[in-house]
């Protein structure tokens, strides 16, 4: 009696186990997904004039990380993939950070 309710415990334990393991590589894929690579679409981005008016974009491959309602964050990666530049715009008040990830914040303020 007292092996069949341990191997009950144990199956249990490592069934509940085996589910928490597979939603988190299931929402490590989704995080994956959510990045995308940016390409030709962020010439219609409000903020795209403000940026390359404060780095030069040219050999600079962008990527959005997140683009939602509030907010969207753009990396921009050089020809080897590391990113160098980051910008964070707030979509409600327009506002802009421009970040060179070595050198630290180039620029904080509207688009405008």
């Amino acid at each position: 009696m007292k092996k069949t309710v341990m191997t009950i415990a144990l199956s249990s334990a490592l069934i509940a186990g085996a589910g928490i393991g597979a939603t988190s590589m299931f929402q490590t894929d989704e995080a994956a997904a959510a990045v995308k690579t940016a390409g030709d679409a962020i010439s219609q981005y409000p903020e795209i004039n403000k940026i390359e008016s404060i780095i030069d974009t040219n050999g600079l491959t962008p990527e959005i990380v997140v683009d939602n309602y509030g907010k969207r964050i753009l990396l921009f990666m050089d020809t080897s993939g590391q990113p160098i530049y980051k910008t964070i715009f707030i979509k409600r008040t327009n506002m802009l950070k421009v970040i060179d990830l070595d050198g630290g914040q180039l620029y904080h303020g509207s688009i405008r």
